[in-house]
């Protein structure tokens, strides 16, 4: 269920939203929409079908909810946004970073310790 569509993202280096596993791994699967889990978890619908389409990110109160609802841990919605949110930055600015950001040797990093 979410392994395979994590999975799958990763190998193909598409970042998965956390609305993805939401919409295909439980809502779907419990032919719920998006209605029914504002309405189960007391959130606005809007925000549910904004999570869904990966225009809303889902923050430690929203996880905490759909880890309620669902029967799961409030850790996997959090590292599913943040998995989600590393790769998509690594993606559009990765390497400038590389390119701007030199890593701190042992030995300059001990010349600057008081």
């Amino acid at each position: 269920m979410v392994w395979s569509l994590l999975h799958r993202g990763k190998q193909l280096n598409n970042p998965v939203h956390p609305g993805g596993v939401l919409r295909a791994d439980f809502m779907r699967l419990m032919n719920l929409s998006a209605y029914a889990v504002a309405k189960a978890i007391g959130a606005a619908p809007i925000a549910i079908s904004q999570i869904c389409r990966g225009r809303r990110s889902v923050r430690a109160e929203m996880a905490l909810k759909l880890g309620r609802l669902f029967s799961v841990l409030p850790e996997l919605w959090m590292g599913i946004q943040a998995d989600f949110d590393l790769e998509t930055a690594r993606v559009h600015c990765g390497k400038r970073i590389e390119r701007d950001v030199r890593p701190l040797t042992v030995m300059s990093t001990l010349r600057t310790t008081p």
